[in-house]
């Protein structure tokens, strides 16, 4: 195929060398040299045929139709700029827009979180008589750790919570989470730097350590390797840094930026106060269904072992990367990616018109191919080749769209809407969707024109007189007409669902909480209770800065007030809201 026209060039003069020798022979038969040439070539027949039989030979009849399909599609768009302009920039809209969504659903929901095995990650849960889920109890987690055998690992975690990093420089809020022991086993991590929790740093009196973030690394200790082993100051208490994480390393939906272990102290150990999240990892062969319903039993025990805290709770299995994107998300991603199919499609019903119209113009091209022996099947390969070299112009274009509307898309996402395990980017698998979607395209609206530019046969052509008016026929008129019915109807449905969620968002915004929200504010402030010496010192000090809230210019009135004294255990971090009014 490279070397195409100098094997036809050989062809040609091997054809050539064959008629002359013929005729040198005929002559010397006693023919005279018109009547030697004429008698050649009767003999050696018909010459285009056999370079069509050779071609085959040499490359496939279907390569070979393909690429003469191609270069002719080529040149007549380049004969047509206005109508391919129009095609392909409409094409790059709808394609573009079926881009960056799917770059947003791949990478929430069919893209494999980024650990180890993570189809055996799991969250365990409790769960209420209501049949709601609730947190789990220490000494319920610690019953589970001790009687499951479906776990590799099961590991307890915190909520995040704001400490307090000093030292030389200005105190920063860090947003730290606590988790036993196991807990960077679960995902596979393992640290940049140093390492992360051992099996003994959640024992009490060992669990003054931390790892720290990448980018608190760099941004606080100035990506210093020599961290390690050194102390910092969290709320007043030292602890000593044991390892860093690598760049980008997240982990259960949080946006931690330290992690310290999680003793449990004897004075946490109750089955009452339900503050803990578990994780586990399912052992190699082990199911969710397994698991779940030796939970179920485990459950079963506690609630009748100790019926004034666990009578009708139960335990819930659920896996990780299921957990990690709301319903609400979820739903809200399958609707933007149906709005843009239907785009998609309107624009294919847009251009299989303007297509079709175009092919009434080429009625006499269609008749003079016909006449010279192209079938129907052979035209509609044209037609489809034309209309899908039209498409993959728009799936370029649509490339630098859909990276565009990505951005935006990036740009206008509420915070964290997104769980930070996710990598939304335009990859080699979009890359690929988009080469599907635009070949699809190219197929959809060039299927219709092509059948209904190829129907007429010769015959009927001369019998309809060829003017382009008679040509287009009662199977035109038929086919353009379902294609605007589809048209209007698809549009019809986006903007009833655009009008629907409009008036939605509208009616949320008016809608009557029950509240006069007008000019209130609120505050919240985290305050360890490390930092005093009594409840009467933290007690003190909360009054203080309630009083000094109200008496700021514009407060009106000060509601709800916190409630002293602040109670909690050593590892909670008092706080209080403050709802202010200003004038």
């Amino acid at each position: 195929m490279i070397r195409s026209r100098r094997a036809l060039d050989d062809l040609d003069e091997e054809i050539r060398d064959h008629i002359e020798r013929e005729t040198q022979d005929n002559i010397a038969r006693g023919l005279s040299p018109e009547a030697a040439w004429q008698a050649a070539h009767r003999k050696f027949g018909n010459v285009t045929l056999v370079k069509e039989d050779a071609r085959a030979v040499w490359v496939p009849v279907w390569i070979d139709q393909l690429r003469q399909d191609v270069q002719y599609a080529v040149r007549g768009l380049r004969r047509n700029p206005g109508f391919t302009v129009v095609a392909v920039l409409t094409l790059a809209l709808s394609i573009g827009a079926n881009t960056a969504i799917f770059s947003v659903v791949d990478g929430t929901l069919l893209k494999p979180l980024p650990y180890p095995e993570a189809s055996r990650i799991v969250r365990v849960l409790e769960k209420r008589p209501q049949g709601s889920r609730a947190s789990v109890s220490p000494l319920n987690y610690l019953d589970w750790r001790g009687a499951n055998t479906v776990f590799e690992d099961l590991v307890a975690v915190t909520c995040e919570y704001f400490v307090t990093l000093s030292g030389d420089a200005v105190p920063v809020k860090l947003l730290e989470i606590r988790a036993t022991s196991r807990y960077f086993a679960v995902f596979g991590a393992q640290a940049a730097l140093g390492r992360t929790f051992g099996v003994d740093d959640d024992q009490p009196g060992r669990e003054h350590v931390v790892v720290l973030s990448h980018a608190l690394w760099t941004s606080q200790f100035g990506a210093n390797p020599t961290l390690i082993g050194q102390a910092i100051r969290l709320d007043g208490t030292p602890y000593t840094v044991i390892g860093v994480m690598p760049a980008g390393t997240t982990f259960d939906r949080s946006h931690a930026q330290i992690w310290a272990p999680l003793a449990v102290q004897s004075e946490d150990l109750t089955r009452d106060f339900r503050r803990l999240i578990t994780l586990a990892k399912l052992k190699p062969n082990v199911t969710l269904e397994q698991a779940q319903t030796q939970m179920d039993a485990i459950g079963a025990r506690l609630a009748r072992d100790y019926p004034d805290s666990n009578k009708g709770w139960g335990v819930v299995v659920e896996r990780y990367g299921e957990i990690l994107v709301g319903d609400q998300l979820r739903q809200s991603l399958h609707v933007l990616f149906g709005a843009t199919w239907l785009v998609l499609l309107i624009g294919c019903a847009n251009l299989a018109n303007v297509t079709l119209a175009r092919g009434l113009a080429r009625e006499r091209e269609v008749t003079l191919r016909v006449a010279l022996g192209a079938g129907q099947r052979r035209l509609i390969q044209q037609f489809l080749t034309e209309s899908v070299v039209l498409s993959a112009g728009g799936g370029l274009l649509g490339v630098v769209v859909g990276y565009l509307m990505l951005a935006v898309l990036k740009a206008v996402m509420p915070p964290y809407s997104i769980p930070p395990e996710t990598t939304i980017t335009m990859d080699g698998r979009v890359l690929l969707f988009t080469a599907v979607v635009s070949s699809f395209s190219g197929l959809l609206f060039g299927l219709a024109p092509a059948v209904g530019a190829t129907r007429q046969t010769l015959a009927t052509s001369i019998r309809e007189g060829g003017g382009h008016g008679a040509s287009a026929g009662r199977a035109h008129r038929g086919i353009r007409r379902a294609l605007i019915v589809l048209e209007v109807a698809l549009t019809f449905v986006l903007l009833t669902g655009a009008g629907l969620l409009i008036h939605s968002f509208f009616r949320m915004q008016q809608f009557d909480i029950g509240v006069d929200s007008t000019n209130v504010l609120t505050a919240q402030l985290p305050i360890s209770e490390k930092r005093f010496s009594s409840p009467t010192a933290l007690n003190n000090h909360l009054r203080h800065i309630v009083s000094a809230v109200e008496s700021l210019p514009g407060v009106r009135q000060l509601r709800s007030p916190p409630r002293f004294p602040c109670k909690g255990s050593a590892d909670t971090r008092c706080r209080f809201g403050l709802r202010i009014s200003r004038c």
